[in-house]
């Protein structure tokens, strides 16, 4: 009889994982029509790395490298494996690309909901599953294929928590394992040590020596293959420094968008642009949440609190430093501040849980989200229409550009130079596009004024202005 009662919860998991699994499977459906956009040109379509299927290559190489690309310091051989595997299967077809995102994600929601179902209660669980699998901020990552890094990491790094649980003589070869592949997926797998540490003292247990060894020395088997990569270290290059204004608006972005509807693969140059009403709102109610966890919800969920800071601040830096807004950088700090949330709602705070459930409704934006993902053009247009300014406008005007619309094009360059910080990445083509008009006069008087912008730092512009 015993063995039956303790059988019980675990059936009843499996029950609640195959109904999670029904659910996110249908509402992501969608995504199959999805296409290929921006970063995945090169990483997937124009990639002759992953076309001759030469894993040496993608293993001693940067995420750019077989285009000479400049920023080979991202080092994740594990997501152009994967994305390796797709194009042997489906060639240049999207849709499998997509499906197994969506997978990938699915795989993720199950991992959470293994941690959570082992602590707080049933109903708590697949609230927190619900809002993981199906919340629209966390859209970007599963739609967009270029972001498989963040959903990799993130698998890899929930399974180091899962890891942490067990008392198996073989948890610390996981560990080791995990802390090595975690890197390979995207560079947040480094912070895997901190990440499975930190849960154990949430937990209230103690760090076993083997264990704390095993994920240093995954770590440092990973640092040594992006040592034998001869991959180095992410330079600031020649960003402007933003002020404080413009960093605390950022972070505000970024924050709205636990509880607002963000906007995709879009990025700004001045506070005004950013600065929204709906971004107000959602940066406020999000540090409520946040205050009311650590207010409380006791130490288990401060830690985690904590930990999901941990992720995000290398996700804001990058943020704040290149102008790129990008809403795939919330998913693994929502995974960890969906943990805190169940930490505290478990503890019998049914306040939490109340909040938790009135961000569920916001699953009906994903309709919108995904309509947006359906073709390269649509997603430009629309990123650009809900945030004119940045990395949108100039895809929007490369766009123009190609389908001939020249005069259009010309408009969306001058704009993006006229921004309060300008976007030096339209410099080249603000000149190239008035030479091929017939216009030398007007691309030469044009060259002083684009210098005094700082254009002059830029190599293409350079190359432009050379050109006679």
């Amino acid at each position: 009889m015993s063995d039956v009662r303790s059988a019980q919860p675990a059936l009843n998991s499996l029950r609640v994982r195959l109904v999670l699994a029904a659910l996110l499977l249908a509402v992501w459906l969608p995504a199959r029509n999805a296409c290929f956009f921006w970063d995945d040109e090169q990483l997937v379509v124009d990639n002759d790395l992953l076309a001759h299927g030469d894993v040496l290559g993608i293993l001693s190489g940067g995420l750019f490298a077989a285009h000479g690309d400049a920023a080979v310091t991202y080092h994740r051989p594990l997501t152009l494996l994967s994305l390796c595997v797709d194009r042997a299967l489906f060639g240049l077809s999207p849709a499998g690309y997509h499906i197994d995102n969506v997978l990938l994600h699915l795989a993720v929601v199950v991992c959470l909901h293994a941690l959570v179902s082992r602590r707080a209660k049933p109903a708590v669980a697949a609230a927190v599953a619900i809002c993981a699998g199906l919340h629209p901020a966390l859209s970007e990552a599963v739609l967009w294929v270029s972001a498989r890094g963040d959903l990799l990491a993130t698998l890899v790094i929930l399974g180091g928590l899962i890891a942490m649980d067990s008392d198996s003589r073989r948890t610390p070869v996981a560990l080791f394992l995990l802390a090595w592949v975690a890197p390979l997926c995207k560079e947040i797998g480094y912070l895997l040590p901190v990440f499975a540490l930190g849960w154990r003292t949430a937990q209230g247990g103690r760090v076993r020596r083997p264990e704390a060894v095993a994920l240093a020395l995954g770590c440092g088997l990973a640092l040594l293959m992006r040592w034998l990569a001869h991959i180095g270290v992410p330079s600031p290059g020649d960003d402007p420094v933003y002020s404080a204004a413009e960093v605390a608006a950022r972070a505000a972005v970024f924050a709205a968008a636990w509880t607002t509807v963000p906007w995709p693969l879009t990025s700004s140059t001045s506070v005004h642009t950013l600065f929204t009403p709906a971004v107000a709102l959602g940066a406020v109610a999000t540090l409520a949440l946040v205050t009311l966890i650590a207010v409380r919800g006791g130490p288990p969920a401060r830690i985690l609190l904590a930990l999901g800071g941990l992720a995000w601040v290398p996700a804001t830096f990058a943020m704040v430093r290149t102008g790129l807004y990008g809403e795939r950088y919330l998913y693994l700090p929502m995974m960890f501040l969906l943990l805190a949330l169940a930490h505290a709602a478990s503890d019998g705070r049914r306040i939490l849980a109340a909040v938790m459930a009135l961000a569920l409704p916001a699953v009906v934006a994903l309709g919108v989200r995904m309509a947006d993902w359906t073709s390269a053009v649509s997603l430009i247009e629309a990123a650009a229409a809900r945030q004119p300014c940045g990395v949108a406008l100039l895809h929007l005007a490369q766009q123009r550009e190609s389908e001939g619309r020249t005069d259009e094009a010309l408009t969306l360059y001058d704009r993006l130079l006229d921004e309060e910080r300008p976007v030096l990445a339209a410099c080249a083509s603000a000149v190239r596009l008035r030479r091929e008009a017939g216009d030398p006069a007007g691309a030469a008087a044009a060259i002083p004024h684009l210098e005094a912008l700082g254009c002059g730092t830029r190599a293409a512009f350079i190359a432009e202005t050379r050109t006679r």
